[in-house]
């Protein structure tokens, strides 16, 4: 590969993943094709983290139904 750009996926400050992409001629990119590379991997960040939270509350309504009723005074 010749050229290389590789940008950290972050939430908040917490390091969540690495996008690279790869290409096999020399590349130029201005300040706004790296903004749009920035902005890009914001979004990808807060997915991340919103499909996280989702996950966890999901999980947390699948024990809840699976106690008993007695346990609810229903």
């Amino acid at each position: 590969f010749v050229s290389m750009l590789s940008f950290p996926i972050k939430c908040r400050s917490a390091m969540l993943g690495l996008i690279r992409i790869y290409h096999n001629k020399s590349w130029f990119l201005n300040d706004e094709d790296m903004d749009s590379f920035s902005v890009l991997v914001k979004h990808l960040g807060l997915a991340i983290e919103l499909n996280g939270l989702k996950n966890f509350v999901d999980s947390i309504k699948s024990s809840v139904d699976g106690l008993p009723d007695r346990m609810f005074n229903r």
